[in-house]
């Protein structure tokens, strides 16, 4: 009985995080933060007027990038003004490998008074890439520390 008590509780707890991830927004910036799925989904119906942005290294997008993305690195000394090639009144969606510098440009982007939309993966861009068809092993999901 213990034992079967355990593996509920387990298993409960186990679905309960798995389920936890969701989309959200950002209440100071209105940047609006979303799991891969709801990311697709809303960018597909934007994809003719909205800009996408991947922040990550020019060796990670030379890999592999989703279609119609431009390559805006981090990580480049001219990062915040490579930003202002954008435009500003357009709807921007912004990805990277685990949604760290996703959110920095967010916020960069806010201090920089963009007027469009922003929005940001929230999650890895591995889980995004499967549901654009890049196959898994084009894609490697980084190591959780």
């Amino acid at each position: 009985m213990f034992r079967k008590l355990c593996f509920f509780l387990f298993i409960t707890i186990a679905s309960t995080q798995v389920n936890a991830q969701k989309s959200y927004t950002d209440s100071l910036s209105g940047t609006e933060f979303l799991i891969p799925a709801d990311f697709k989904a809303k960018y597909d119906v934007e994809a003719k007027t909205a800009q996408l942005v991947d922040v990550r290294t020019p060796d990670e997008f030379k890999k592999n990038h989703l279609p119609n993305a431009i390559n805006i690195s981090y990580y480049n000394p001219e990062f915040l003004k490579n930003l202002d090639q954008l435009d500003k009144s357009k709807t921007i969606y912004i990805y990277c490998a685990t949604g760290g510098r996703s959110k920095a440009t967010a916020s960069a982007l806010h201090q920089k008074q963009f007027k469009g939309k922003v929005y940001a993966l929230f999650g890895f861009y591995s889980d995004l890439g499967l549901l654009y068809g890049i196959k898994p092993e084009e894609v490697k999901k980084p190591n959780k520390f």
